[in-house]
């Protein structure tokens, strides 16, 4: 089977790339030590995959014979936005939250090197 990236497997699987990632930080879901996850994997994590991106390969043009059709067509294209916006809001707010936790490490690190005066060092308190 191929080997896929992380990004990839989650559009393969049809979750978000933080799902992947928990998957293999718990040890269910496996990768090759070039970071890369075997397809095969994939289905046996999740079942079937399905190579396409919920959104692509969809004409922005859908000609319905039917009112019904084509409502039903919307409500899933929605369905799908939605999901994707959600995950998106995720991953950003992973992101912010990585960012402050090393925003936070790199200040501490600043404060523990900051230089000293002679006068701090010999303990002059005046």
């Amino acid at each position: 089977m191929a080997e896929v990236s992380q990004a990839k497997a989650a559009r393969l699987a049809g979750v978000s790339r933080t799902t992947i990632h928990a998957k293999i930080k718990s040890g269910k879901l496996s990768q090759t030590s070039s970071k890369k996850i075997d397809t095969s994997e994939l289905i046996r994590v999740f079942g079937s995959i399905e190579d396409s991106d919920p959104l692509e390969n969809r004409p922005e043009t859908v000609h319905v014979n039917n009112q019904d059709g084509e409502i039903e067509y919307l409500k899933k294209r929605i369905t799908d936005l939605e999901t994707m916006n959600a995950e998106l809001r995720q991953e950003r707010e992973r992101v912010r939250d990585e960012k402050d936790r090393l925003q936070t490490q790199v200040e501490i690190m600043i404060e523990q090197h900051k230089p000293r005066t002679l006068l701090q060092l010999i303990g002059f308190k005046g």
